[in-house]
């Protein structure tokens, strides 16, 4: 249910911060979240998510299980954005690729079109020379 939760951006706190900072950051996080003050339909799940994160960041071993976990996560995420901008540049040269083949073709055909003008005009002073 929970899978990509990051506990840290949960309560607004680095992921070197000590359990004092943990426990000032829910206090004022749940202290604006509380289903007493906030009225909206989410405040019972926004109370669960803060009060999941300062009990997960301060037990240790939790803690360090969602630290690998975590950098695990991170680790994933940067290698698809790698991904992702590898293919985008990949798609860029590609199009690149393409819109000089177009180009090229077009100036094959305006050329083509050019020595047929130029054809034509021999064939009619020819035709002139001839009369």
């Amino acid at each position: 249910m929970y899978d990509n939760v990051d506990w840290y951006e949960i309560l607004g706190v680095a992921p070197t911060a000590s359990e004092v900072e943990i426990e000032l950051a829910w206090r004022q996080k749940i202290s604006e979240e509380h289903p007493d003050r906030n009225k909206s339909e989410e405040a019972n799940e926004i109370a669960k998510l803060i009060n999941m994160a300062r009990d997960t960041l301060l037990d240790r071993s939790r803690r360090l299980q969602f630290d690998m976990w975590r950098a695990e996560w991170k680790r994933r995420e940067k290698a698809q954005r790698e991904e992702r901008a590898k293919r985008q540049r990949q798609q860029r040269e590609q199009a690149g690729r393409n819109s000089w083949s177009r180009r090229e073709t077009m100036l094959r055909i305006e050329l083509l079109k050019m020595e047929k003008e130029l054809q034509n005009e021999r064939d009619r002073r020819i035709k002139a020379e001839r009369r």
